[in-house]
């Protein structure tokens, strides 16, 4: 970048003015435009090195982006930027790219701000058991798990899917029916999102407006959103496969959200021809919060789908075997159309756990009042932060003790490394041998440290309960 442009880009968007970031958000808007095209169009590259200015008028864009985008698509050059210093970086790098980067960065920030503060309970039951679940998937898949912001609540305004894809990672059923926008419908829907905040706190504000399903399979999505952006002063995550099902409708959606504050949006893209009439249709403005997902294995980002749900079967699955789950929740999902409400976490698929999901009970509600009661029932039974006390506690499968000497004892996971020698109280080490073995209880554990190494009972059941809150002991067995 020149001077001038390395200066602008330590001002805030109040110091830049109203024109200028209409103009930076023009730029980025195109450059992620060009990028998508790269990714997710076979031939792009020929195409555009054949006839320039056609690719750029079919694609609606203003200008050559090839010297931008070698950042972003040639991973040796991307490698050298990253290790380059903040001054070689801003002298190196083009504006565009630059501000495509902040774009990026921008997104992992709203996405940590969601996982960190807006969807964590006011409820300390909740909060601490969320806390929990979200130490277990740290664990068992490091970073690859932070994509998961673990949602307290989804609300499905529909029973099934009209879709069907292949990759449905949650195994949705046939659509059977929809939750119109009826008067007496609306009230309980108002009421229920009333009382889900009483449980809950304003974390109920970060909740899905869909989950097994598609959201746009109800023509009365966008009331029901504007009632909860209304209640919340957030609007819903949304991820649609019937993006040109009704384009006006679409184009409307869009519009809307675009006002409001910023979340995600997302288009399931499903063929390489959908992608076409997805670039066709709409504009790169229109598509600026929109994350396009392909879901096609003609795409250069695609990676197979995960191994959980219907792709279990699918022929682009991918087993990977660290963590297969979609599940992003860890909390209640309500369903208004068959009036049920679940309470789930996400767990890697398997046989026990086909969906990627731990569903702990499933139950059917009549009234607002008696969701209230239901889901405060749930909490009482399976959000239990205290140490279990008649059965065997052990590590889970992943989570090992790894002893080279004895001030250097860990205990380490995929995504998981801890000294247990930084524990206080001098239990960390015992604890963690018996529990690795799994035949004892927490009494008997106390127990027997407190009389083979003279440790204060106290000391050992604080160190279990530390074990237990960063979600190592198996909760689930």
């Amino acid at each position: 970048m020149n001077s001038e442009e390395i200066k602008k880009a330590y001002m805030t968007n109040d110091e830049l003015g109203e024109a200028e970031c209409n103009r930076i958000n023009s730029l980025v808007s195109e450059f992620k435009r060009y990028l998508e095209v790269m990714v997710m169009i076979p031939g792009a590259e020929k195409a555009e090195k054949d006839n320039p200015e056609a690719f750029r008028e079919k694609y609606r864009l203003s200008r050559d982006y090839r010297e931008d985008g070698k950042m972003f698509l040639d991973p040796r050059l991307s490698s050298q930027f990253k290790s380059m210093s903040e001054e070689e970086y801003l002298s190196a790098v083009t504006e565009t790219a630059f501000r495509y980067s902040q774009f990026l960065n921008n997104k992992f920030f709203y996405r940590d701000l969601f996982r960190e503060k807006l969807c964590v309970p006011d409820n300390e039951v909740i909060k601490k058991w969320r806390e929990r679940q979200i130490h277990r998937c740290l664990g068992l898949a490091g970073s690859a798990s932070l994509g998961n912001i673990h949602v307290p609540l989804a609300i499905e305004l529909s029973d099934g899917c009209s879709v069907g894809c292949k990759f449905c990672g949650i195994g949705a059923g046939k659509l059977k029916s929809v939750f119109r926008y009826t008067d007496e419908n609306a009230k309980l829907f108002n009421d229920v999102l009333e009382t889900m905040h009483d449980i809950i706190g304003d974390a109920a504000g970060s909740a899905m407006l869909y989950y097994c399903g598609e959201p746009l399979d109800n023509p009365d999505y966008k009331k029901f959103m504007s009632d909860f952006y209304k209640k919340s002063g957030l609007c819903p995550q949304i991820t649609t496969a019937v993006a040109l099902r009704d384009v006006m409708r679409t184009h409307d959606l869009l519009a809307d959200l675009s006002q409001k504050p910023v979340t995600i949006y997302r288009f399931s893209v499903l063929s390489v021809d959908q992608a076409e009439k997805i670039l066709d249709e709409f504009t790169p403005e229109e598509l600026l919060r929109v994350e396009l997902l392909p879901q096609y294995p003609e795409a250069k980002t695609f990676s197979g789908f995960v191994d959980a749900g219907k792709a279990r079967d699918a022929k682009y699955h991918v087993d990977s075997g660290v963590y297969q789950s979609i599940c992003c929740l860890s909390g209640f999902v309500i369903n208004m159309s068959n009036m049920t409400v679940r309470m789930i976490t996400s767990v890697p698929a398997s046989d026990e756990y086909p969906t990627g999901e731990k569903i702990y009970e499933k139950k059917e509600f009549k009234s607002a009042e008696d969701l209230k009661t239901i889901v405060e029932s749930m909490i009482d039974r399976y959000m239990v932060n205290e140490l279990p006390k008649s059965r065997k506690l052990k590590f889970y499968d992943y989570v090992k003790v790894k002893d080279d000497s004895g001030d250097d004892c860990m205990l380490i996971a995929p995504g998981y490394h801890l000294k247990i020698k930084d524990i206080p109280g001098g239990a960390g080490k015992p604890a963690a041998e018996m529990l690795a073995k799994g035949d004892y209880t927490a009494k008997e554990i106390v127990s027997e440290i407190t009389d083979s190494e003279k440790i204060d009972p106290v000391e050992v059941y604080r160190t279990l309960y530390y074990y237990w809150m960063e979600g190592v002991i198996d909760e689930f067995h």
